[in-house]
């Protein structure tokens, strides 16, 4: 049977807790790896181009309750 003094003990445990950090850092670092190459990343999607408002030439009729119904009628 072994005697641990307690520093000792403690210096054991943050030894063996810094082990288990750096693999399971370095776990993650392959995994993302793997995963970029086997999945290409796909491009962002850009989001639908907002259409200009449109107003109403002169003599057009517009639909009532439309944005630009204040100009024509």
């Amino acid at each position: 049977m072994s005697f641990w003094t307690w520093p000792a003990l403690r210096a054991e445990v943050d030894y063996r807790q810094e082990q288990v950090r750096r693999d399971a850092a370095g776990w993650r670092r392959r995994r993302a790896r793997r995963r970029a190459v086997e999945e290409p990343a796909a491009p962002p999607e850009s989001p639908p181009p907002i259409p200009e408002p449109r107003t109403a030439g002169p003599g057009e009729r517009v639909p009532v309750g439309s944005a630009s119904t204040t100009e024509c009628r």
